[in-house]
């Protein structure tokens, strides 16, 4: 196992190449590519490895028959955290991808938000000025949005104001879509 990062570069990125066929998705998670990544995710500190890795994570997690397998081995917790720590445009519209499509799966939703993916992912929105951070970023809160038991964690935690925001001054319609849905669904909010 190389600690190589040209090598680790390689590797994640090639996996993430793959990653976008769909039906070379699931035979990716099922030659055991998943735990690398988290890994990678976990340990490296070099800003082009972390961002391939969360990119084949996010491009893995389209596919809908491999999302859980993927939070089973451990990604949300490395994926929160680098949604926290990192400054990089390219990992954090990765990692907010990553868990927008992970959130698609609605047992993934309760515990994206036990990891502590709603602060940063509102941060993200609040702060960024990438349009993938932000496209990602809003996509993440409106498929959270979706679960009854997120929408007061999230109008709590201050998800409307910066929505409102976007929705507001964006001229990103993928932008304008994914908040027009997450604030539709927190409207819901009972």
């Amino acid at each position: 196992r190389s600690q190589n990062s040209k090598v680790l570069q390689n590797v994640a990125a090639a996996l993430a190449n793959l990653a976008l066929d769909k039906d070379t998705r699931p035979r990716i998670v099922e030659e055991g590519a998943v735990r690398p990544l988290v890994q990678l995710c976990s340990r490296s500190q070099d800003n082009k490895v972390l961002g391939y890795a969360a990119g084949a994570l996010s491009n893995l997690a389209c596919h809908e028959g491999s999302r859980s397998e993927i939070v089973d081995l451990g990604a949300l917790r490395p994926l929160v955290q680098l949604c926290i720590s990192s400054s990089d445009n390219t990992v954090l519209a990765n990692v907010a991808g990553a868990l927008s499509n992970l959130a698609r799966h609605a047992d993934n939703r309760p515990q994206i938000v036990q990891e502590g993916a709603i602060e940063p992912l509102i941060s993200l929105c609040s702060s960024s000025k990438d349009i993938a951070v932000l496209a990602n970023g809003s996509e993440a809160l409106a498929n959270l949005s979706i679960h009854k038991a997120s929408r007061p964690l999230l109008v709590a935690g201050g998800a409307v104001d910066p929505l409102v925001e976007l929705l507001s001054n964006s001229q990103d319609l993928t932008v304008l879509g994914n908040t027009a849905e997450a604030l539709a669904n927190l409207s819901q909010h009972e």
